[in-house]
């Protein structure tokens, strides 16, 4: 046997391929971010892989949701190149996964990520209307994430402190003004534009009535 396989019998140690650790989302899952844009967020300007402060700010966020909202199984893919986020429900257990790609992304700080995640926990908290899979609409997702998730996680003077860079993050990173006007059109159960998923979060903010839009 030689020497580093021995230390490794030792110490435990086991190399584990990136491929091992990717999360596989089944095609039912919500998304944050609908393929064409999130295909296009690729090319965005992202950080380094070995940037820690991405990683470091994801878990201490699964942490703080997990606080909260103990029910459902978070997991970053940090391997994953992928821009997006997901929500599903597989044999009665609630998932929300991460992707690398989207918190690597040169916009986006621990306060638009919050942003993301509570996106997610509201698929399945956030209640009518609803998709094929039972879980919350993008636009219902958009509102009731900043209005009520956000509100219980960062209650007081940090819910303000967060959720405005947040937003302004968010703006960035659709690349649209950072404007509570809602666009005209309507959704349906599908992503709306980037400027109205804005001008709901400012809505969701000011305790006013979900955006047309987003409806």
């Amino acid at each position: 046997i030689s020497n580093n396989n021995f230390a490794d019998q030792e110490t435990g140690n086991t190399f584990i391929p990136a491929e091992a650790t990717h999360v596989k989302v089944p095609p039912h899952a919500c998304s944050f971010l609908p393929p064409d844009v999130a295909e296009a967020k690729k090319a965005s300007p992202k950080r380094a892989f070995n940037d820690p402060m991405a990683r470091e700010w994801t878990e201490a966020l699964f942490d703080q949701h997990r606080a909260f909202y103990p029910d459902v199984t978070y997991s970053l893919d940090w391997a994953s190149d992928e821009v997006n986020a997901y929500a599903w429900v597989e044999n009665g257990v609630r998932h929300v996964d991460v992707k690398g790609g989207l918190v690597r992304d040169a916009d986006l700080e621990l306060e638009g990520i919050s942003v993301v995640i509570a996106h997610e926990l509201a698929h399945h908290y956030g209640g009518p209307p609803t998709g094929g899979s039972g879980l919350s609409c993008e636009g219902q997702a958009d509102y009731h994430g900043v209005r009520n998730v956000m509100r219980r996680v960062w209650f007081g003077d940090s819910y303000t402190n967060t959720v405005g860079p947040g937003i302004a993050q968010m703006a960035a990173f659709f690349g649209v003004p950072d404007s509570p006007t809602a666009p005209g059109g309507s959704a349906g159960c599908s992503h709306p534009a980037g400027a109205c998923r804005i001008a709901t979060y400012h809505a969701a903010v000011d305790l006013t009535g979900k955006p047309g839009c987003a409806k």
